[in-house]
Parts: structure tokens; C-alpha cells; sequence
């Protein structure tokens, strides 16, 4: 009986061996068909989710919990009150209504918090919430607020901070010697569409989104020739295009053997008055050498052309959402359609810039294309596996004779699903490994267990035949 059990645990170990092997076999393939970043990946994955606790919970479907409300008030940009709703959210409620002076303000809230626009400067205003789910209805304590008098509407303003790694002086002329500059600055205005525009040798006007937090970047698509030139910076608000900023930057490139060691020198005749926050305070007007107001600089909006980007994902899983997501290992397909065309028949060359977060161009294509009316182009841009995931953004630039026009489009990399599991549910490539490398793990575990199980039959027999032997002996009368 011994022997016959120690057989089974042996070919459970031999079973359990190979299917472990095999396991190592397909896991090693896929890292090496990932590369690099897979595998770096999948070891910070495995060692997050080591150092971190497993629990589980049961729980039992209640009536909702009583809502604790905070409630507070501010002011707008436009300089109107609002008052601010928040109350923990509770797994037993589904859904919320809200009460403003016994009256019904909002019905079948989804989500535990609320902004009251409509509410006056120096009024008081009563609210109670009450949250519904399956179980039943639960009302809050009433809470009441006195909203303040708000300032006046704030001015928009926009700077440019940085060029190509220096500072921005109001008294100074930035000077640099990177032919392709770079433009870092903010603006007060949140997801602001800022236009840029640049009259030298090479006229370049180009379109880029500001974030959230009004921080906003730019590098010049084309080689912009030495010496001095203007920046002229326009910010319009996308949610109220009569909110407008704008400034004017002056900065001078210069070649390297010049003056590469040398500090930036006053050039005060040549810029522009600042107030104390760096802002222009005259940004209707350029200055020359003589300190004279050359001209009306403000934006006119006359670009010889303009156009139109947008993306698409050629995945063949259907039903995912393609809006502002790219997967890696495929390609993307930009589409260009031009809605504004004042230079016609004329040969313009198109370049499409894949560039990073960290502003560094990842890949790049380069078109030649003839303009006319109704002209719409398509490019195929290919993400490759191991691009790293994050922002990125597609940088269209269309030159035509001197004039340059460029567009950004945002937009995030993410893994690429290899398998639909649901309605909205997919399992990606990194998934994959991931599940891959934990199945391995637990395999391995196994492994080891039915060693030792195997260990401790095969020491359980050797003692059971000596037992036996030795009784054997014994009753021979060949040992006492």
C-alpha cells in the first residue's frame, strides 16, 4: 500500500515537473518577444503586489448610510459665488438627491459630491442630501453657508518662462543658439488654445493646447535663421473664445563661436515694458533699435492655410474605445484635412513628428503634396512594441515657400488588448505576461510542495522496508 501511494506521488511530481517546465518554456518566449521594458515591467509588477496585503471582505447589502455633508463656497474666474457639496460615498446608496431650502435642486445624483452655480454673492443658501439605494432612503443633517463677495473677474494673462533651457527676463533679450527653439510657459486660462506665430526669414505659425494647469510647450518644426525675432503668443479660452491673452517675447540666436560663454546682454531699448509679474504691459506693439512702436502686432489671424488633425486606431477588436488612445504594436492612422487654403498649386512639404512626453521626437515621416481645394491627406504611423506608454502627441507640419503651419493632436499609448473577456473588458499584451509569470510562480510553489511530498514518502518507505526487514529477521532467529 505504501509503495503503491508512493508511486502516485511520484507521478504527480513528474506531472507537475513538466507542466511547470512548460510553463517556463512559454513565459521566457513571451518576455523575449516583449524585450526589455516587458520584462522590467513585469518584475516591478510581481514585487508591488509581494509587498502588499491580500484581504477580502463579505459584505452584506444594508440601508444607506446617513450622509455627513462639507460644505464650503468660493468664487469663480468670472467672479460669481458657487457653493460646494461633498459627503463620503457609501457602497449602499445608488443614487442622491439634493435639497436646497426644503426645495428639490437635483434629483438621482450619481456620485457624491455637487457644485451649486446658481447661488448669489452675500446670500445664505440650506441644503440636505438624501441617499437612496435598494434598502431604502436615508436624509442628512441640514447644513447652511453664507456665500462671500467675490473680486472681479481675473484678467488672463500668458508668459513665456523658458527658451531652450533659459530663463526669460523681463529686461533681457533671451539669447541661444538652437536653431529649432523651445518654448516653455503658462497661462491662466486652463486647457487654453495658445497660438504662436513668428515673422523672420521663415514665417511659422503653429496651434498647442495648454493643460490644466495652463502650463504650455512648443519647439519650432523648422530651422529659424540668426538673429533677432519676435514671438507673438495668443491664448484663447475653448469654453468663451472672447477671453483672449496675449504677449510678445523677443529673443536672439546666435551662432555658438560668438558668444556661447557670455552672459545675455541688456538690450533694454529693444523690449517690450513688463509689470512685476513678467507680463507685457504694451503687447499691442513691436519696438526697433530706436525705441519707436514699429506696428500693430496683434493677432489678425491671416494664416495662408489651416487644418485639421485627427487620429484613428486600426485595432481589430471591435467595441473599443479609440478616443485619445493609441496601442503600442500597431499604427495609428493620421488624417489631415485642410480648411483653409489661400496658397493653392503650390508644392508644400508635410512632416508628422511622433514626439514624447519629455518633448523628443520618437519617429517622424515627411510627405510632399501638392495644395488645392477640398485636399484631405492620410499617413499610417506605426507605434512600435516597445514604445514606452504615456503622452504623446502627433506634430503636423505643412511648409509652403517661407510660411510653415503646424497642429498638434494629444493623445495617450496604452497596451494593446489581445482578448475580449466582456462587454467593456479586455485583456492586454502586459496582462498576458502578467497572468503568464503568476501562473508560473504558483506552479513553481506546487513544484516544491510535491517535492517534498515525494521526499517524505520516499523516506517513509525506506523506513517501513527496514521495519519489515528487520521483524523478518528477527522471527528467522538471525538476529536477538
Amino acid at each position: 500500500m505504501v509503495k503503491v501511494k508512493g508511486k502516485k506521488i511520484i507521478k504527480i511530481f513528474k506531472i507537475q515537473f513538466w507542466v511547470t517546465v512548460f510553463i517556463f518554456i512559454a513565459y521566457g518566449a513571451v518576455i523575449v518577444i516583449g524585450g526589455k521594458d516587458v520584462f522590467l515591467s513585469e518584475l516591478n509588477n510581481k514585487r508591488s503586489v509581494a509587498g502588499a496585503s491580500v484581504s477580502a471582505l463579505i459584505r452584506i447589502i444594508g440601508p444607506p448610510k446617513k450622509p455627513l455633508i462639507s460644505i464650503s463656497t468660493a468664487c469663480t474666474a468670472q467672479g460669481n459665488s458657487y457653493v460646494d457639496l461633498i459627503w463620503g460615498s457609501d457602497e449602499d446608496s445608488n443614487e442622491y438627491d439634493i435639497y436646497r431650502g426644503g426645495e428639490e435642486l437635483m434629483k438621482a445624483l450619481n456620485k457624491s459630491s455637487f457644485k451649486d452655480l446658481n447661488v448669489m454673492n452675500n446670500n445664505t443658501y440650506s441644503y440636505y442630501v438624501v441617499a437612496k439605494g435598494s434598502q431604502g432612503t436615508t436624509i442628512s443633517d441640514g447644513v447652511s453657508i453664507k456665500t462671500g463677495e467675490c473680486p472681479a473677474p481675473i484678467i488672463p494673462k500668458i508668459t513665456a518662462e523658458i527658451i531652450s533651457g533659459k530663463n526669460v527676463r523681463a529686461e533681457n533679450i533671451s539669447e541661444i543658439s538652437q536653431r529649432k527653439p523651445f518654448f516653455q510657459g503658462k497661462v491662466n486660462i486652463p486647457y487654453a488654445i495658445i497660438n504662436l506665430e513668428i515673422h523672420s526669414s521663415q514665417i511659422i505659425y503653429a496651434t498647442v493646447r495648454a493643460n490644466i494647469n495652463g502650463y504650455w510647450q512648443w519647439s519650432s518644426p523648422v530651422d529659424i535663421s540668426y538673429g533677432l525675432h519676435t514671438l507673438y503668443i495668443e491664448a484663447i479660452d475653448p469654453n468663451n473664445p472672447n477671453i483672449v491673452a496675449s504677449a510678445v517675447v523677443l529673443f536672439d540666436i546666435i551662432k555658438d563661436e560668438e558668444d556661447d560663454k557670455k552672459e545675455t546682454e541688456k538690450k533694454e531699448s529693444q523690449v517690450t515694458k513688463f509689470n512685476e509679474d513678467g507680463f507685457s504691459s504694451e503687447n499691442n506693439f513691436i519696438i526697433d533699435s530706436d525705441g519707436k512702436k514699429e506696428k500693430n502686432i496683434q493677432q489678425t489671424g491671416d494664416r495662408p492655410l489651416d487644418f485639421d488633425i485627427s487620429l484613428e486606431n486600426g485595432s481589430y477588436i471591435r467595441g473599443v474605445n479609440m478616443a485619445e488612445e493609441a496601442y503600442r504594436g500597431e499604427s495609428i492612422k493620421a488624417t489631415v484635412e485642410f480648411i483653409k487654403m489661400i496658397l493653392k498649386d503650390k508644392q508644400a512639404n508635410v512632416s508628422y513628428s511622433l514626439i514624447n512626453q519629455d518633448n523628443k521626437i520618437v519617429g517622424q515621416y515627411f510627405d510632399e503634396v501638392v495644395l488645392s481645394d477640398g485636399l484631405i491627406l492620410e499617413k499610417i504611423i506605426s507605434l512600435p512594441l516597445d514604445l514606452e506608454l504615456g503622452k504623446y502627441k502627433i506634430r503636423v507640419s505643412v511648409t509652403v515657400d517661407n510660411t510653415t503651419v503646424s497642429q498638434e493632436y494629444y493623445f495617450m499609448v496604452k497596451d494593446k488588448p489581445i482578448l475580449k473577456v466582456g462587454a467593456n473588458m479586455y485583456i492586454s499584451y502586459n496582462d498576458f505576461v502578467s497572468n503568464l509569470g503568476w501562473l508560473f510562480i504558483f506552479s513553481t510553489l506546487f513544484l516544491f510542495v510535491f517535492s517534498c511530498l515525494a521526499l517524505w514518502e520516499h523516506h517513509l518507505c525506506k523506513q517501513s522496508l527496514f521495519y519489515i526487514t528487520e521483524k523478518f529477521l528477527k522471527r528467522s532467529g538471525f538476529i536477538n
